[in-house]
Order: C-alpha cells, then sequence, then structure tokens
C-alpha cells in the first residue's frame, strides 16, 4: 500500500472513532406531537339546502339565516387539521333551536379547544291589518284637551341630558334629583317610569291612554323652531307626537310661548318682533294648514301663555294674521290688544275665580277656553330650582271633579286640563304611582265615555310589551296590530292578543 493510501484510511478511522464518543449528544431526536387543531371548514344542509359557514377563530357563524323555529341541522362536511380529531362527525344532527351549539376539537397531543356555533333565525311574519281611528262616543260634548309638556328626556334619546345623572332631561333631575334612583323631580312618579316624549313607544302609550279617556286632543306647549337652548328639542318632540295623534284620530293646538322671543332677542338673535313673527310664519306654514290641527270657524286656534314678551300692541298687530289668538285671562285688556285677540283662558285659578272668569270672557269675548287643574304642588324647593310657587290641593280626586263640574256650568267653547304631564308642578293627569289611573277615571266620568280602568291599563301593558320585546321583529307587529286595535276602538280584541305575547 502506498504512503498517501495509508494516511488516508487512517484518518477517516479516526474521524468515525472522534464521531462516536459516549460523551458526545446523539444528532438523533424523538418526533414531537402537534398541538394544531383548527376546525378549517364547516358545512350544513337543512331540507335539502346547503349553508356554509364563516370561522373566526373558535367562533363559528353560520352564513345564511335558518328559517324560524328551527331546531336540529345536519352536518354535511366537517374537516379539522391534520392528526386533530373531533366527535362531530359528518351525517351528525345537532340542536341549534338555542341559537348556539358548542363542540369540542382534541389535537394529537391531547390538547383541547372549545368552539361554538352561532345561527341566526328568519324573523317570523306577523300581518298587520291597520284600522282607521273611529270617534269616542261621549255623553259630554265640551272639547276637552289636555295641557302637554314635551320637554322630558331619558339617556336612550337624550340631546340636553344632566350629565351629573346619566344623562337624564332637567325635568326629570332639577338639580338634585337622580332617577337612577327610581325618583323623579316631582311629589309624583310616573306610572310607567320616566320616559323621553321623543320616544316612539311613549307616544304611542300616551295617545291611547288620552283616547279612551275621552280626550279630543292635546294643546303642546310651544316654544319654537329656533335653534337655542333646548327649544329645538321640544320642537322636534312636538314633531315626535303629532303623527301618533293623527293615528289615533286626535287634534292639537299649539301654546305659543312668547317668552321666546323676549329671551332670544336678549341673546342677540334678533328683535322681539322679528323673532315672533318668524316663528308665527313657521307655525303657519307647518302647523297651522294640518287637518288634525284644532280650527274655530275655520281659522286656527293659536294660544300664547302670556303675553309676557314685552311685544307692544302695534307690533302684535303687524305679526298676526288670520290666527285665533287666545291669551290668559285678564292679558288682553292689561296690554291693550283686544282688538287682535279672539279670547281667553285660565290656569291655576280657585274654584271661585273660575265661576266669576268665564262669565267676565263670555262677556267680552268669542271664543272662551276653560280650564280643569287637578292641584298644583310644585317640586322647585326640594329639586334645588327656587321657591315653591303654589300649592293647590287635589283633594283626593276632589278638586278635579269640582272644576271639571264648573266647566258644566258654563258655555265654554273648549276646555283645557292643565295638564297631560308637568311632572315638577304636580298638575298631571297622566297616571302615576301615587294616584293610579285616578285622574283619568273622573274625566271618563265626567266626559261620559264607556271606558274605564281595565281599559286604560292596556295602554301601560302596550307600553311595556314594547320594552319587554324590544327588536323583535314578529312581536313588535303583533303590537302594532293591538295599537290600531286600540284606536279602532275594537277593546277585546286588543285585549285578547295582547295576552297572547
Amino acid at each position: 500500500m502506498k504512503p498517501i493510501q495509508k494516511l488516508l484510511l487512517l484518518t477517516t478511522l479516526l474521524l468515525i472513532v472522534s464521531c462516536s464518543r459516549e460523551d458526545e449528544p446523539s444528532m438523533i431526536s424523538e418526533p414531537q406531537l402537534s398541538n394544531n387543531k383548527e376546525v378549517i371548514k364547516l358545512t350544513f344542509v337543512l331540507n335539502g339546502n346547503d349553508y356554509s359557514s364563516s370561522i373566526n377563530s373558535t367562533n363559528i357563524s353560520i352564513t345564511n339565516q335558518l328559517p324560524f323555529g328551527t331546531e336540529q341541522i345536519e352536518v354535511e362536511n366537517i374537516e379539522v387539521s391534520q392528526k386533530a380529531t373531533t366527535s362531530l362527525r359528518n351525517g351528525d344532527i345537532i340542536n341549534i333551536s338555542s341559537g348556539t351549539y358548542h363542540f369540542d376539537v382534541r389535537a394529537e397531543n391531547n390538547s383541547m379547544t372549545s368552539y361554538t356555533v352561532t345561527a341566526k333565525f328568519e324573523e317570523r311574519e306577523y300581518e298587520v291589518v291597520p284600522f282607521d281611528p273611529v270617534k269616542v262616543s261621549k255623553t259630554n260634548n265640551l272639547p276637552t284637551y289636555a295641557h302637554y309638556m314635551p320637554w322630558f328626556e331619558s339617556p336612550e334619546y337624550s340631546e340636553f341630558g344632566n350629565s351629573n345623572f346619566n344623562n337624564w332631561g332637567q325635568h326629570w333631575t332639577m338639580s338634585n334629583v337622580n332617577p337612577e334612583s327610581g325618583s323623579v323631580a316631582s311629589h309624583y312618579t310616573p306610572l310607567i317610569g320616566a320616559y323621553d316624549n321623543g320616544e316612539p313607544h311613549y307616544c304611542e302609550y300616551a295617545v291611547v291612554c288620552m283616547k279612551l279617556s275621552g280626550l279630543d286632543g292635546i294643546m303642546i306647549d310651544y316654544s319654537s323652531q329656533t335653534d337655542f337652548y333646548d327649544w329645538r328639542m321640544l320642537h322636534d318632540h312636538t314633531l315626535a307626537i303629532i303623527p301618533w295623534l293623527k293615528k289615533a284620530g286626535l287634534k292639537y293646538s299649539l301654546v305659543y310661548e312668547d317668552n321666546a322671543a323676549r329671551i332670544g332677542s336678549e341673546n342677540g338673535l334678533g328683535t322681539k318682533k322679528d323673532l315672533a313673527a318668524s316663528h308665527f310664519a313657521y307655525m303657519q306654514n307647518n302647523f297651522f294648514s294640518d287637518e288634525n290641527y284644532l280650527k274655530y270657524n275655520g281659522f286656527p286656534v293659536l294660544m300664547i301663555f302670556g303675553p309676557q314678551s314685552g311685544i307692544t300692541p302695534e307690533e302684535w298687530s303687524d305679526i298676526v294674521t288670520n290666527e285665533v289668538l287666545v291669551v290668559l285671562n285678564g292679558q288682553a285688556e292689561n296690554q291693550g290688544i283686544n282688538e287682535i285677540v279672539a279670547g281667553e283662558y285660565p290656569w291655576s285659578e280657585t274654584e271661585d275665580a273660575l265661576k266669576s272668569t268665564y262669565p267676565y270672557c263670555n262677556d267680552r269675548y268669542e271664543l272662551c277656553i276653560g280650564s280643569a287643574m287637578p292641584g298644583f304642588e310644585d317640586y322647585y324647593m326640594q329639586g334645588g330650582w327656587g321657591e315653591t310657587l303654589l300649592v293647590i290641593d287635589p283633594k283626593n280626586g276632589q278638586r278635579f271633579r269640582d272644576v271639571l263640574d264648573i266647566a258644566s256650568q258654563h258655555d265654554l267653547d273648549y276646555l283645557q286640563v292643565p295638564t297631560w304631564n308637568d311632572w315638577g308642578e304636580g298638575t298631571i293627569i297622566e297616571p302615576s304611582l301615587e294616584f293610579g289611573y285616578q285622574r283619568l277615571e273622573i274625566l271618563q266620568e265626567w266626559l261620559g265615555v264607556e271606558y274605564d280602568i281595565n281599559d286604560l291599563e292596556l295602554a301601560v301593558k302596550l307600553y311595556e310589551k314594547r320594552k319587554e320585546h324590544k327588536g323583535k321583529q314578529y312581536e313588535n307587529q303583533i303590537l302594532d296590530q293591538v295599537f290600531y286595535f286600540l284606536i279602532s276602538l275594537q277593546i277585546e280584541e286588543a285585549r285578547e292578543l295582547l295576552n297572547q305575547i
């Protein structure tokens, strides 16, 4: 053997010996078990229709809605990552009636992952049959309206809520009351709880109560369309209630707060006269021609809470056109505007004062509107809004009966009930926790309608069911039908349908 060949052989042997020493680690390792356990694909079949799914981490959503009432669905195909296993197999029938189904996937290394299948169902359809409103029969035909305040707000709809109290509106809170505790800035509490005048379900509830009480409509406290303070919200809440009044066959008029012209002027928005003129023009163009707006001899009735703006008689003569203007009692003569005023109305007078006010109005004016205030006990001192203005004892409903009887004894064109819902001053007839439906029952009896507390309760139940089934199409369609039954005076049909939900 040649010397070079011997050297190569010796080198090879040394390398083999070196690589096989016991103190050196082996280059060969055991294979690792996989922890891969993803669901890659999951499809279903129901009544011959295929349903795919979208997979987001461990959440799996069936892409298309299942027919309403589906309880079970078949697994058409499930694929998981390599070497993973699951008990869910092709052809399995799973229960999806609750809207979810859970299953596990096991990886090769025995670790488990839970997956959730979520289904959505098609909504049921209830065929709603609209009915036109039917006029309530009354033995007392004096047109009767409730004065309506549009200024209440809840956090859900709030625009000017009190940030100190979870955005409840200031008329629920005043300075120191938190409705979250169940209280409101009033000696009384709404039977349905604090609400928002802009909420459709509140408007629905309110007009049903009004109709079944025998009211002909409402007289809405109105500041203007001006975007200042919270006036725009009040305007929007006025617009919110009007379509519901129309559906229920009720009328409305406006009670103009002419102080809005004074306040606007003091804040640089224009002169008092120009602002009032713009308010009148807006009302003429947007309310007065409405067929549901209250007319007297074909002309729109406009009440003024005052006047208290300081607008001169000459300026009022330029502002007023064809409106039937009605002012607070005594103000036409006090302010020298008799020539443009068609009538007057009282507000919170005593029983004796009403007995003299009505003849005075009839002697001097063409139109007289009466007042039937059930009581007055404001919350201003307790709520941190100043001193108490007035207290009129409701006498457990007797005050309301008395002023209604006085109205019956005089020649009035209309009667206004102050108020439907001024909770802060305690003049409300809207149902409360403290007196229940008492004031509406008194009104029903005085107007001579055939409805009673059992029927009024349907309005509250309708409101509560709207809250309970919020967002549910089928249930709310049934409640739509309940409303149409109520405003068409199909009371027993409404009761039966409500009891089915």
